[in-house]
């Protein structure tokens, strides 16, 4: 036989075991294994890494990017036969797609070596009812996982029909994928030439079973898959974990509990295993119960005809004998110290030699050059941002947050988002190494060949999730500048546009102002003040603002400081935004009595601080509220927006006086909280020099006031009594009293 095709399973001990016998037993000339055709630095693989590990491959394009992983673990079939291979000085390659070509016509999941094909058979449910089991994965350990020291010949029977009938019952169902058809017929190219080439000896192929029983068919068309013009691609090796290979944890082609099918590729029982886990773990458990739960573990093996005691059992039986709490089961802290165990903590890590991306060469030399390589005791950094290098050393650091490289992390100083404390802007960060830092780094080439790049391609990817919201969107631009990304490219500030020119949240319009705004005129402590696309955006959003404000009712808190908001923004870019549609806008807000009184209030302080009206004609629309429950609502929008033109005028704290002095006592009561709200927009100092004013338009030129003794809620509660005592009084014809003369007492 020329060709031997071996089906296997992902990440299958039994699978593994069959391979590592085949490539001894053959001899082949050549073996040929499902795998990115364009990794070609096949030598990598035989290098003393530590597994798991990966392939990692990445394809970016304008509008796309997606990366996969093609794990190994020891106990993976593929690495089987890549390391015996290797080690007998036989030829070994790739055969399947590369990930740029399938991303094309399968752009589902992350991840390869998917066993999704097989899962989702007809027949397993046949074959679960059959075996009395519940899923995929236990009729895959009743076949061929639990069964001791198959012969394998007798296995790659038992895998070639399993694997057929699942192939044959899809068929015939018309179940079978596009991508599947397209890489099999790729495949199969492969295969033909291989043979064409080969020596003495067979060639291997160890392929995915669901793939494996057409691989060798003529009948069948050559299919050519589509590709990605203009697409950028990658590949790379990078360190892989069992937290990751784990089915529990959400790998669609793994193996439950990594951990323990590594035990059994290597021969250890799964009672002792699951014994040191509780010990390790500290779990106390009686020798009894240990004893209870071993007995309970095998007679459930023989129950289910197990050759024997497998996961599953030593699961249930320690769910039976040690659960003994009324709480939920699969929560208890001796299941989850078993699955724990099971899942196993191997972490990935590459040998000396592997080649790494540009980028990932790139940020390891950039980091350790700063000092800021991270070391496994966590350290803190200050930063002091008006110092260069500083400065230098914070772009790196938030490059690596925006990339997600874990081990970096803000924990204090500077908030630009609020721009607080901008006087001596620092900044604290926590470095330590953690062991996803290396993988971190290798995948982060997905996003751009340079660390800019990469940069810039996340903060792509953050835009367009941002849809509508334009102070997310406003925030992307505060992280660019907080990168050190002195002239953001063309795309993003495109896709920033079309954010700002839908939404529709005039808060969230205002927040971007603010955002923009400071980066174009107030920034030194980032290096961005002026540039270019802050400004173009800041009129973008300027004029969407407007186009909203317009449209708005409400007067809320948030709304008057978006109006303030827009009204600085247009004093501070005077030279860049236009007046009329504001001025315009503010007019219709002002006179629209449809409209909030707090909103046509800020309206017109709006007109009277960019100097389109005069203060008499705030005062005369002062009239127009001179009711109790609208008076204090105007004054409140008034003063959002025009308290520095007013604080010096009294014409209108004259008129102001005359209409709360023509309040009856209880309009008065009423009005008062909504006056004082008002009145809290100017401080101590100016509330103080307002009074004063008014006492010297009406000719009092008594001494400075003096100083209230209570608060001002005691203060309005008693005026409150004094109002209902006297009237009281009046209804009782009871004349009021002469009052005491000073020095009296």
């Amino acid at each position: 036989m020329d060709v031997v095709l071996v089906p296997v399973r992902h990440h299958s001990p039994a699978c593994a075991r069959l391979v590592k016998d085949l490539v001894a037993r053959l001899r082949p000339s050549r073996v040929l294994i499902e795998g990115p055709s364009d990794f070609e630095a096949l030598a990598e693989l035989l290098l003393p890494h530590a597994l798991p590990i990966a392939i990692y491959s990445f394809v970016r394009m304008p509008g796309l990017r997606s990366g996969a992983y093609y794990p190994f673990c020891e106990y993976s079939p593929e690495w089987q036969a890549i390391r015996c291979a290797g080690a007998a000085g036989i030829p070994f390659e790739f055969i399947d797609l590369p990930w740029s070509a399938t991303i094309a016509i399968d752009p589902e999941g992350t991840t390869r070596y998917a066993d999704g094909s097989m899962r989702r058979s007809r027949l397993i449910d046949a074959l679960c009812a059959e075996l009395c089991v519940d899923d995929f994965d236990a009729v895959w350990d009743t076949l061929f996982e639990i069964p001791k020291d198959p012969d394998p010949d007798v296995l790659l029977e038992r895998l070639t029909l399993f694997c057929g009938a699942l192939r044959t019952a899809d068929e015939e169902a018309s179940c079978v994928r596009e991508s599947d058809l397209l890489r099999e017929s790729y495949m199969r190219r492969r295969i033909r030439a291989a043979r064409a080439e080969a020596g003495n000896g067979p060639v291997l192929v160890v392929t995915g079973g669901y793939h494996t029983p057409v691989l060798l068919r003529d009948d069948l068309p050559d299919l050519e898959a589509p590709s990605l013009v203009g697409a950028e691609t990658g590949i790379a090796l990078t360190p892989y974990d069992f937290a990751r290979l784990d089915a529990h944890t959400g790998y669609a082609s793994g193996m439950p509990s990594p951990g323990f099918y590594q035990a059994l590729f290597h021969g250890v029982e799964p009672m002792p295993l699951a014994m040191q886990a509780l010990r390790a773990r500290k779990q106390l458990v009686s020798t009894a119960d240990l004893i209870t739960a071993e007995a309970l573990a095998r007679g459930l093996a023989a129950l289910r005809g197990h050759e024997r005691v497998f996961r599953v059992d030593v699961l249930d039986g320690a769910r039976a004998a040690l659960v003994k709490d009324a709480i939920d089961a699969d929560s208890h802290p001796v299941l989850a110290a078993l699955l724990e165990a099971f899942r196993g903590g191997d972490r990935g890590r590459l040998a000396p030699g592997t080649r790494r991306p540009p980028l990932a060469r790139e940020i390891d030399e950039t980091l350790r050059a700063e000092e800021l390589w991270p070391s496994p005791l966590a350290t803190t950094l200050t930063l002091a941002l008006r110092r260069p290098r500083d400065r230098i050393r914070s772009r790196l650091l938030h490059r690596a947050v925006v990339l997600s490289l874990r081990g970096f992390r803000l924990v204090g100083g500077t908030d630009f988002a609020t721009r607080k404390d901008l006087e001596e802007p620092t900044e604290q960060w926590e470095l330590r190494w953690v062991p996803e830092l290396e993988g971190d780094i290798v995948e982060a080439a997905s996003y751009g060949g340079t660390w800019v790049e990469a940069v810039e391609t996340r903060l792509m990817e953050r835009a367009i999730a941002a849809d509508r919201d334009a102070g997310r969107a406003a925030r992307i631009c505060l992280d660019a500048a907080l990168c050190g990304i002195d002239a953001i490219a063309k795309p993003l500030v495109a896709q920033l546009v079309d954010v700002l020119r839908r939404e529709g949240d005039f808060a969230r319009l205002a927040e971007a102002m603010g955002h923009l705004l400071y980066l174009y005129r107030f920034d030194e402590a980032l290096g961005a003040a002026g540039g270019a696309a802050y400004v173009d955006l800041l009129v973008e959003a300027y004029e969407r603002a407007v186009w909203v404000l317009a449209t708005l009712g409400d007067g809320s808190k948030y709304v008057l400081e978006g109006v303030a908001r827009v009204l600085e923004t247009r004093r501070r870019c005077a030279d860049r935004l236009p007046l009329a549609p504001l001025e315009d806008v503010l007019r219709v807000v002002a006179h629209d009595p449809a409209r909030a009184p707090s909103l046509r209030g800020a309206a017109a302080g709006g007109l009277l601080s960019l100097g389109t009206v005069t203060t008499s004609t705030v005062v005369d629309l002062v009239q127009a509220f001179a009711r109790p429950e609208q008076l204090g609502d105007f004054l409140t929008g008034l003063f959002s927006t025009a308290r520095e033109s007013l604080r010096h005028d009294a014409a209108l704290m004259l008129r102001l006086d005359e209409v709360i002095l023509a309040f009856p006592e209880d309009d008065f009561l009423a009005a008062l909280p909504a006056l004082r709200l008002a009145f809290s927009f100017f401080p101590p100092r100016e509330r103080h020099h307002l009074v004063r004013m008014l006492l010297d338009a009406h000719g009092d030129r008594s001494g400075p006031l003096p100083s209230l003794v209570v608060d001002a809620m005691t203060a309005a509660r008693t005026l409150s009594f004094e109002a209902r005592l006297l009237a009281e009084v009046e209804r009782h014809g009871i004349r009021s009293l002469p009052p005491i003369p000073t020095g009296e007492p």
